[in-house]
């Protein structure tokens, strides 16, 4: 029987969820719901996916129910909605707490999950809290699943895996301006910046038991262009303001 996910909320993060769902197992069934069919009706019928205005008809054809709404759209997309025992509803909405969903989705199980749009491509990390195998077998279709040990730790992993992640497109984006202004075609300038990012990347998957500061001193030559441009940057407040900025969003998730 094909598995049946129901999708609360149709809006970027949703459809970059379906997108990403659907190329890894197209025999999975997707329900959407959202209050309005403009883009959302057109996407559903590209994917082949049923559409609706009612969230409660997405909720009664579904076995896991994926809330995609802003987070302070939650309260009215469920106001009025019931489920089943034997459901789960996830939330993707960030900094919304459990405490806030349970009373919302009972006696269904409620849970939380953290993708980002690298889901549209399967190699999101995905946060999820607590731990449920539902949860985590659907997720994993679209990267990598970490249960935290703990829901106290959903905000620091929302600064990271959801904050930093798109901070990620401006320091590139930044570079690759920078390497164009300086004479090196644009087109090229953007595949440079990616393939050295995804090389910085690759090297420390390989070195899985070594630190990225230790990773750090074997290419910071004494005198040399590396520890050059560091000591620019730290002198700048560059690398501490990325914990900073990395503070003042988890701050702002505990609430």
């Amino acid at each position: 029987m094909k598995k049946r996910i129901g999708l609360i909320g149709a809006g970027h993060l949703g459809q970059w969820l379906v997108a990403g769902l659907a190329e890894a197992d197209p025999e999975l069934q997707f329900f959407l719901a959202n209050r309005s069919e403009d883009q959302a009706g057109a996407f559903a019928s590209r994917y082949g996916c049923f559409f609706t205005l009612k969230n409660q008809e997405a909720v009664d054809r579904s076995e896991i129910i994926i809330l995609a709404t802003r987070p302070d759209q939650v309260a009215e997309a469920l106001n009025g909605v019931t489920f089943m025992p034997e459901q789960i509803v996830v939330s993707v909405a960030a900094g919304v707490a459990l405490e806030t969903l349970k009373p919302l989705v009972h006696p269904a199980k409620a849970a939380r999950a953290l993708p980002i749009s690298c889901v549209a491509v399967n190699k999101s990390p995905v946060i999820v809290y607590p731990e449920d195998l539902r949860v985590e077998e659907l997720f994993s279709l679209v990267g990598q699943v970490h249960p935290l040990p703990d829901e106290s730790t959903f905000s620091p992993g929302t600064a990271l895996v959801g904050a930093f992640y798109a901070w990620m497109f401006l320091l590139m984006d930044e570079a690759a301006k920078w390497t164009a202004h300086n004479g090196i075609h644009a087109d090229k300038a953007r595949k440079l910046v990616i393939e050295t990012i995804q090389g910085a990347c690759a090297m420390a998957e390989a070195q899985p038991d070594t630190s990225f500061g230790d990773i750090w001193k074997t290419l910071a030559t004494p005198g040399g262009i590396s520890e050059q441009g560091a000591r620019i940057l730290s002198a700048g407040g560059g690398i501490k303001t990325w914990s900073e900025a990395l503070d003042a969003i988890h701050h702002r998730m505990k609430g």
